[in-house]
């Protein structure tokens, strides 16, 4: 089967519209590696949860490394700090004293 000339160059104008729309995006690789420097609305409203500032997400994060060194010295034991228990006594009676009258009481008809 044979493509008629009207076919084939309307393929060849949507291949060049493709190529050119691939050409203007950040390729994926570059975006992992934070070369690219589009993102998203919802990327800038995001806290990083390495660093906890606004406005990156995690992948592109630039305190990654620091915080794997971090991870290397985690096993140093931090100092950990007992709360006090503070023992409440409280009464076994507790006594109210009331301003209102019971319905249904001969004081309250």
């Amino acid at each position: 089967k044979s493509i008629s000339p009207s076919c084939k160059e309307m393929l060849l104008e949507k291949m060049k519209e493709i190529e050119a729309f691939n050409a203007s995006r950040v390729s994926a690789k570059a975006r992992d590696h934070g070369e690219g420097s589009t993102s998203t609305q919802k990327e800038k409203r995001a806290r990083c949860y390495i660093c906890k500032t606004r406005g990156h997400v995690f992948w592109k994060c630039l305190n990654k490394q620091k915080k794997a060194l971090f991870k290397k010295h985690k096993g140093i034991v931090k100092p950990t700090f007992k709360k006090a228990a503070e023992k409440v006594k409280y009464p076994e009676n507790v006594h109210v004293i009331t301003d209102y009258m019971i319905e249904g009481t001969s004081e309250a008809t």
